[in-house]
């Protein structure tokens, strides 16, 4: 959790300047409010909770993936705003910076390699083993990305606000971390 925060804090500052003249920059100065952590970190507590009840390893999959998925979507968000005109993730038409939904290719390299460093965190932590390292990695990408749908599907139309699209990509890239991390331990062991 630690290595998200500061890899959150480190994208957040990146070429602040920039991000206040397009007006997409987080208020008070980088600094995300108590709804933005609790809706980022939820499925997170959720799991280390159920992992301390049940020593279920399972737990630490989706605890993993729900922490790569926020870091990767913020690192996304941070970096891709900054990198040229985004495109809607579900018609790749260009939208304007800091429209939900709105991708870079630069945002997607940059929320990729969030999720690989917060697995590498994992590996080195002597959390996960290799097989966890590859299924949060790509778990947390593809939470990034459901982000960015749900975003575009439902919180661009007031179905809901932001606080229920990071909940719900946290929660999806942990399923799909602990279920890539079942797929690939059956078929390495």
């Amino acid at each position: 959790m630690l290595s998200f925060f500061i890899l959150g804090a480190a994208a957040t500052r990146y070429k602040m300047e920039y991000k206040k003249t397009l007006r997409v920059e987080e208020e008070k100065g980088g600094v995300r409010g108590y709804i933005n952590v609790f809706a980022n970190g939820l499925v997170s507590v959720c799991a280390a909770v159920g992992f301390g009840v049940t020593q279920n390893p399972v737990f630490i999959a989706v605890y993993l993936g729900s922490v790569a998925t926020a870091a990767a979507d913020t690192v996304a968000g941070e970096i891709g705003v900054c990198s040229g005109k985004p495109r809607l993730i579900t018609t790749f038409q260009p939208v304007s910076e800091g429209t939900n939904g709105g991708v870079t290719f630069t945002g997607e390299v940059a929320g990729f390699f969030g999720a690989m460093f917060i697995a590498a965190c994992a590996v080195l932590l002597g959390v996960a083993d290799f097989s966890l390292f590859v299924a949060a990695m790509i778990g947390g990408f593809i939470g990034t990305n459901l982000d960015s749908l749900l975003g575009e599907l439902f919180e661009n139309k007031h179905m809901w606000g932001n606080a229920g699209t990071n909940f719900l990509a946290t929660l999806g890239g942990g399923v799909v971390t602990a279920l890539l991390w079942a797929i690939i331990s059956i078929f390495s062991g």
